[in-house]
């Protein structure tokens, strides 16, 4: 088991004051706990508990917003490749998300030293879509589908210690993960879209779902 670094999937709530959810993962697949945390300063008392093994963060939540645009260039490009993605703008923000914990997370993880959009030899945080990952790995066009025989996939693709999984908070949050583990062993699924801002990890062309 990889002692050097932590791969970190959360379930963002949207919304300051609802509860968040977390997994970490070692390189070899293997769930090493879940989390859960309120507010910044619970999630940094959990960063704190492995202060000294570099981290990758992905998050399932809207990481960058340019107020000026309809819809965000990045979620776009995901529903070009063919997947829906739930639209992310100005209005929606003000209508359902004030206050806002994405924006917040985001500053507070680059105040530790966090990298956006950074690589993975270095701590750092990437905005990702749980599901959307799901649906690009493992061929799923509905959630109600994947639930139905989520174990058997994940265990599939690799991952150990499924029984942690108390919730699909926290399988959402192993979801946000699979970009690091397709990407560090080359399974060409996933591109990182970086532009005006915003970095996501979307289909390749040609994908369709």
């Amino acid at each position: 088991m990889s002692t050097d670094k932590i791969i970190i999937g959360i379930d963002l709530a949207w919304k300051v004051g609802r509860k968040s959810f977390g997994v970490m993962v070692s390189e070899d697949l293997s769930i090493q706990t879940t989390f859960s945390f309120y507010n910044l300063e619970q999630l940094e008392n959990t960063l704190d508990s492995h202060r000294k093994i570099l981290h990758n963060i992905f998050i399932d939540a809207p990481l960058h917003l340019n107020t000026r645009e309809k819809f965000r260039s990045c979620d776009r490009a995901f529903m070009s490749r063919g997947y829906p993605i739930l639209p992310f703008n100005k209005k929606i923000l003000r209508q359902r998300y004030l206050p806002y914990t994405g924006f917040l997370v985001r500053s507070f993880l680059e105040s530790r030293g966090c990298k956006y959009c950074g690589n993975f030899n270095e701590p750092s945080l990437f905005e990702v879509y749980a599901f959307g990952n799901a649906m690009v790995v493992f061929g799923i066009k509905s959630k109600k589908q994947f639930l139905k025989n989520w174990k058997n996939l994940l265990k599939e693709f690799g991952f150990m210690n499924l029984n942690l999984l108390k919730n699909t908070h926290e399988i959402d949050a192993l979801l946000c993960t699979l970009p690091y583990f397709t990407e560090t062993r080359e399974f060409g699924v996933f591109t990182k879209f970086v532009k005006s801002g915003y970095c996501l990890f979307v289909p390749m062309r040609g994908r369709d779902a």
